[in-house]
C-alpha cells in the first residue's frame, strides 16, 4: 500500500499537502481537553511512522545483525519484535 506523506494536524483536523485535502477530523473528548487534538497529531504522524518502521525492519534484517553483533541481536529479542512489527504493518495495510 502506498501512503501519502505530508499529513499535518491543525486542531482536530488532519490534512494532506500539497492541496490541503481534509483526511479526517477527530472527535472532541467530552471529559478531557486536548484529546481530540492529540489524536489528530498522532494520526497525522502515522504515514511517517509506518515508513520509518518498514525501513528499520528492513535494515535490522539485513545489516542490523552485523552492526549489533549476534549475541546482542538475540538478547534484544529482535525475532519477537519482528512479529510485533509485522503485525502492526499488516494492520496498517488492512491485511489482518
Amino acid at each position: 500500500m502506498e501512503y501519502t506523506r505530508n499529513w499535518t494536524a491543525e486542531g482536530r483536523t488532519i490534512t494532506c499537502a500539497p492541496n490541503g485535502s481534509i483526511i479526517a477530523t477527530t472527535n472532541r473528548h467530552p471529559f478531557a481537553d486536548g484529546v481530540g487534538e492529540a489524536n489528530a497529531h498522532l494520526i497525522a504522524a502515522c504515514p511517517d511512522m509506518y515508513e520509518a518502521l518498514k525501513e528499520l525492519k528492513d535494515w535490522l534484517k539485513s545489516d542490523g545483525v552485523q552492526v549489533l553483533g549476534e549475541g546482542l541481536y538475540e538478547q534484544m529479542t529482535i525475532p519477537k519484535t519482528f512479529e510485533k512489527v509485522d503485525k502492526a504493518l499488516a494492520k496498517a495495510d488492512n491485511k489482518t
